[in-house]
């Protein structure tokens, strides 16, 4: 896997979209990422960890649109993605196992949150490597 420094994560999750768009119908994915998140860690894990996390959210979103937003935490990064979801919770959790296995490859975690009726929120959380260094 290729590893760069300071990866914006607004331009990494617009470049999947685009690529991926004809893969999720009539859904729409809004990326509400700041341009100013950057990572550093391994480009392509995380390219891999998105991809897969959009699809699948794609996959069960019952509604038109998928939202993306991103946040730092000194050298932690959150990415949550928010989708319309009329299933039970329990089935949830074992759809996203492949998705924790990749996040695991980062550093990471996914939590899955239903945030409020008919929404579930779906966080990946990472270290962001270069702050790790610094501190």
């Amino acid at each position: 896997m290729q590893c760069e420094s300071r990866l914006n994560l607004c331009q990494l999750v617009n470049q999947l979209a685009n690529n991926m768009s004809s893969g999720f119908g009539d859904k729409e994915v809004i990326n509400d990422i700041s341009p100013c998140v950057e990572a550093d860690t391994c480009q392509g894990m995380l390219k891999q960890t998105l991809c897969s996390l959009l699809k699948k959210v794609t996959d069960f979103s019952s509604g038109k649109q998928v939202r993306v937003t991103a946040k730092t935490f000194h050298n932690l990064i959150v990415v949550r993605v928010k989708y319309a979801d009329p299933t039970q919770q329990d089935n949830i959790e074992k759809n996203f196992e492949e998705i924790k296995n990749l996040a695991g490859f980062l550093g990471g975690s996914v939590y899955i949150n239903d945030t409020k009726l008919n929404e579930t929120s779906v966080s990946i959380t990472f270290l962001d490597h270069q702050l790790t260094k610094i501190a």
